[in-house]
């Protein structure tokens, strides 16, 4: 039987064609392919990164304009009202930063360089507390003997390995300086392009719309603005979940550490809810971070705030996280769980961000569609009842 080729079949062929040819260039030139993607990303990363700051600040700009300010029909009003809430939610967000910025980094460099300029002494007294120790055991006594430790001159080389190490890492001023202009560059870039976007976020969208109905056909563009919405409505649920989730790290741990008398308690506090945005890892840093900020006062009293951070941090993990963020994104406590190892392992700190949202993207589908099918098959999953296959039961009353 004669293929009937007209003019859409053939124009499928082609597609299917065309498509097999670059998929086979791409396997063959699998490195050069991979080196352009890169190239291509870095060109547009000011514009993504601009994106992302977009789509955050817009959390706390369309609550200031939907809960604070008064609603108007008049264009003007309503641009006045744009250009208040964009102010304000700058400001908060400047502020946050500005305010971990000026609290956490100039105190922890306080503190490293207070670490290399006595460290030699750290040494000698470690180097102490073990001979007291060895003196009243005499097998190690013995073995210290032999290995003829120098506390003093260990602690010495050390402290200068550290300065020279910071020295090397300084020195190269002019490839800082080109990185720090390069960055800031890029950063004003997106910035300014952030602005613009939320500046216009309607017309945007509205022009965005246009191209997708007008160049898509109307059943594939209805899926791809219904997937871009739930996308939308679950990293928004997500964002908005992991601020909870700081604000209750921040709060249990200033009470914890003000009641136990902690030093730094609001500095720490305020680093580790910081840190809570990061999922699993963030604990990790803020963990170590602020144990070595207490071991400069009580090295004890770090010992046991990694106690008390475990402690706080396993029952944050098993109950508070999964249900704050995993009920904000619809997600369950464990495939919350299952999405931020699996991204961790994947991608890595942007692993474990984003894989929590889109572990609810892709939860939502595959339950609405396992829905869908079983309404056309007309079952009832709660009346499936499956016999014992081993018939266990009838052979313990046998054995009875």
């Amino acid at each position: 039987m004669p293929m009937n080729l007209n003019k859409s079949t053939m124009k499928q062929i082609m597609v299917l064609i065309t498509f097999t040819v670059l998929l086979y260039i791409g396997v063959q030139k699998i490195t050069s392919v991979y080196g352009m993607i890169r190239y291509i990303a870095s060109l547009f990363m000011p514009f993504i990164i601009g994106g992302c700051f977009a789509f955050v600040i817009n959390i706390p700009m369309s609550f200031i304009e939907n809960n604070l300010l008064p609603k108007v029909k008049s264009r003007t009003f309503q641009q006045f009202h744009r250009a208040v809430s964009l102010t304000l939610s700058l400001l908060f967000v400047l502020s946050i930063i500005l305010t971990l910025s000026l609290l956490i980094i100039p105190e922890f460099i306080d503190k490293v360089g207070m670490l290399i300029n006595n460290f030699s002494f750290y040494i000698e007294t470690i180097g102490s507390r073990i001979n007291e120790y060895s003196s009243k055991n005499a097998q190690v006594h013995e073995w210290l003997q032999e290995l003829n430790l120098n506390w003093s001159t260990i602690g010495t080389n050390a402290t200068r390995y550290i300065k020279d190490f910071v020295d090397t890492l300084f020195s190269s001023t002019f490839n800082i300086v080109s990185t720090i202009i390069n960055g800031l560059m890029n950063l004003m870039i997106s910035i300014m392009f952030a602005l613009y976007l939320l500046s216009r976020k309607e017309d945007i969208i509205s022009d965005g719309k246009q191209v997708l109905y007008g160049y898509v056909p109307l059943s594939i563009a209805t899926k791809i603005h219904r997937f871009l919405v739930i996308c939308n409505q679950t990293f928004h649920n997500f964002i908005t979940g992991q601020c909870l989730e700081a604000i209750i790290q921040f709060t249990l741990f200033f009470i914890l550490l003000t009641f136990l008398n902690y030093p730094y308690a609001l500095l720490i506090s305020l680093f580790i809810s910081f840190m809570s945005l990061i999922p699993i890892l963030g604990s990790y840093i803020s963990s170590y971070t602020s144990a070595f900020l207490i071991l400069m006062i009580n090295p004890w009293k770090a010992v046991f705030f990694l106690l008390l951070f475990m402690i706080v941090q396993q029952l944050d993990s098993s109950f508070i996280y999964p249900k704050v963020v995993g009920s904000s994104v619809g997600l369950p406590p464990m495939w919350v769980i299952m999405a931020v190892t699996i991204g961790g392992r994947l991608l890595g700190i942007i692993g474990m961000i984003t894989f929590i949202p889109l572990a609810s993207i892709l939860y939502h589908y595959v339950g609405e569609g396992a829905r869908k099918r079983l309404e056309k098959k007309q079952l009832n999953i709660e009346e499936i009842e499956i016999k014992d296959p081993f018939n266990i039961k009838s052979k313990r009353k046998l054995t009875k």
